[in-house]
């Protein structure tokens, strides 16, 4: 049987990291909120293109992934 024990100060230095990286992934999800396009950002090919259908689904997609990010980082910490 192992003894195990706890330290306190590297339990504390673990919930920081994880807080931090929460605090991380909410920074990232504001910078890139409202950063979509409209059908005439890029000129005339940017709609018949798709460039700009394409960059918004890639913005939605990084948008739900930071989300579920920051969610899982702040349960961790709380965990």
């Amino acid at each position: 049987m192992s003894d195990y024990t706890v330290v306190p100060e590297a339990l504390r230095k673990n919930v920081k990291f994880l807080y931090d990286a929460a605090d991380a992934w909410g920074k990232a999800l504001q910078a890139l909120t409202g950063k979509d396009l409209n059908e005439d950002d890029l000129g005339l090919l940017g709609g018949p293109s798709g460039a700009t259908r394409n960059h918004n689904l890639a913005l939605d997609d990084a948008l739900e992934r930071l989300k579920k990010g920051q969610k899982s980082s702040k349960r961790q910490a709380t965990a």
